[in-house]
């Protein structure tokens, strides 16, 4: 597999913090709004040369989407790639979901090389989930008595707002690639809808392995296999974790050389969530709601952890890059606060995926990058699962990558999904 160009970014005389207080105070200044986070967003996709120029491109069209659903009209928001000379109802149709808090911008590095020449049999849509991204944002509330109660509903305000667009899209079925909770969300739905997926990608998905720290309160659907496994690893010292902080402290350099450690190797926590965190989380305060409350040192925080995930990216598409990030970081919150309900603290299932990956019915790929902090051998255990159902599956590690793999290494990651695309 190919491994990426990069242009290292370094600045010594600010390393940490490459954005200033001036910079900061500027950006907070002009207010969070839907209209300049899509004008963010639009920076980052003129990194593309073809979404740059898109009337010299013979073969794509390229649109920006806002899809009216349920009875509120609530917009999901799309950048649909298909062809300007070719309208086949027969194409098929594939799906790209991002992760918690994200958008589908951060696919900007797979777009050319996944849709060049494909657009004839193919019609891609890179889509926000509703309460995320420029999608639109409303008011998230759950009603549940327990958490069991909490997880269906907010599973449900996901997956049945993927449903409702897809009916206004006219699409019969679709391949979904989803990424960490985007992966997740992507399985519960092929789950609930399994004649609409033809094919699952699931890409560092969250919530897979069980919580090691389970509570009564938690929402797991216990299996005797289950049980034999957890026996088996008390027994043994073993538990399937992920490390979620390196999610804010690997950096694009040390998932995409070798310098890198990889961070995915099942181990028993020495120690669990440190009290006050588990404490906010449980209280539902989001990264995303102190970031709102902290007024105009919001950029420059945000360049904390932009300046280590895209370490390796030129500076002006890191600088597009931070300020989409920003832009609909600092949104009103909406499906930001369905995160406790879906995770207890740590990152951990409140109903893990490997006891119910049972019920998908489509073929079902899981991708890792070589130094993801994802526990990829949850991934493994549930291909294992699905193919002693008799539903084929597969697991990938993408060599020179991290938690978000398509971006560190988006032609191998490409290579996978357009292997998919051709494979009957």
């Amino acid at each position: 597999m190919m491994r990426i160009n990069k242009a290292l970014r370094k600045d010594p005389k600010n390393p940490t913090f490459p954005v200033s207080f001036r910079q900061s105070f500027s950006q907070w200044w002009r207010g969070a709004s839907a209209q300049n986070a899509k004008l963010t967003e639009l920076e980052v996709l003129k990194q593309v040369d073809f979404l740059r120029d898109n009337d010299k491109d013979q073969e794509r069209l390229a649109e920006v989407i806002e899809t009216p659903i349920g009875p509120k009209k609530d917009t999901i928001h799309e950048v649909s790639i298909t062809s300007k000379t070719i309208n086949d109802t027969k194409k098929k149709e594939i799906v790209f979901l991002h992760g918690y808090g994200a958008g589908l911008a951060l696919f900007f590095r797979n777009m050319d090389g996944l849709t060049k020449n494909n657009t004839q049999n193919w019609n891609f849509h890179f889509v926000d989930w509703l309460g995320m991204g420029c999608s639109a944002r409303p008011p998230f509330r759950v009603k549940g008595k327990n958490a069991a109660e909490r997880l269906e509903q907010t599973e449900g305000f996901f997956v049945d707002s993927l449903e409702e667009w897809r009916k206004a899209k006219s699409i019969e079925s679709m391949v979904l690639v989803g990424h960490s909770m985007g992966g997740y969300l992507s399985a519960v739905y092929a789950m609930r809808y399994p004649s609409r997926v033809e094919k699952l990608l699931l890409v560092s998905p969250v919530a897979v392995p069980e919580n090691p720290y389970a509570c009564d309160d938690d929402a797991e659907i216990r299996t005797e296999q289950s049980k034999a496994v957890e026996t088996l690893n008390v027994l043994t010292s073993e538990t399937q974790t992920s490390n979620v902080m390196a999610e804010f402290t690997q950096s694009q350099d040390q998932a995409t050389t070798q310098e890198g450690t990889s961070t995915s190797a099942p181990a028993k926590p020495n120690n669990p969530v440190p009290k006050a965190i588990a404490l906010l989380w449980n209280w539902n305060i989001t990264p995303f709601a102190i970031l709102r409350s902290i007024g105009p040192i919001g950029p420059k925080l945000v360049s904390t952890w932009t300046n280590i995930r895209f370490s390796t990216l030129p500076k002006d598409t890191f600088m597009a890059l931070h300020n989409y990030c920003y832009a609909i970081f600092s949104l009103k919150g909406s499906s930001e606060y369905a995160l406790s309900h879906l995770l207890a603290p740590g990152a951990f299932a409140r109903r893990s995926l490997i006891n119910r990956i049972g019920h998908v019915q489509c073929k079902t790929v899981f991708m890792y990058g070589d130094r993801d902090w994802m526990d990829e051998s949850a991934g493994y255990a549930a291909a294992k699962r699905l193919m002693e159902h008799g539903v084929l599956a597969e697991h990938h590690i993408i060599k020179n990558a991290g938690h978000h793999c398509y971006l560190d290494n988006p032609e191998a990651f490409n290579e996978l999904v357009l292997r998919e695309m051709n494979f009957e």
